[in-house]
């Protein structure tokens, strides 16, 4: 009759290893893929106007060389102080390196939290074995999201 009892407790243990497991992971990929999607935006939203900008006071500038009456002398002046500030800032801040650093980082959480889904679905539970399958794959994932954490 003990031997059945600590059978159960073994069982009990190791589903709630597994279980916290389950919830760890999914706390951790969920949190720092969310944080990952919120830098990608932020990346975008700052790239693609300064990007935009760049482009519309090139294209004053060389019309205004071409035409040499476009603009006057003063707001030529203003423009070209703007894309030297412009610039400088897209220089040193670099945005769309920063974008695809952070889509990069984006699409690794998501690969891990697809793998996640994987071992949640395809690895059965109703037996020991499978609660074993199922703990070791998760220590692996989370050995992984660890290192990317670093």
């Amino acid at each position: 009759m003990s031997k059945d009892i600590g059978v159960d407790t073994y069982q009990d243990e190791l589903d709630l290893r597994v279980r916290h497991l389950e919830v760890e992971l999914n706390k951790n990929i969920g949190r720092y893929w969310w944080k990952s999607y919120i830098n990608t935006a932020f990346w975008n939203n700052i790239s693609t106007p300064i990007s935009l900008i760049i482009t519309i006071i090139t294209a004053l500038t060389t019309a205004q060389t071409a035409t040499n009456n476009l603009l006057s002398e003063a707001v030529m002046k203003d423009i070209s102080l703007a894309a030297l500030l412009i610039s400088t800032l897209n220089t040193f801040f670099r945005p769309s390196t920063q974008l695809a650093r952070s889509m990069e980082n984006m699409n690794n959480w998501r690969a891990l939290g697809s793998e996640f889904e994987k071992i949640y679905i395809n690895t059965t539970i109703t037996t020991e074995q499978g609660l074993s399958d199922r703990e070791a794959k998760f220590k692996e994932l989370m050995e992984r999201v660890l290192e990317m954490k670093r």
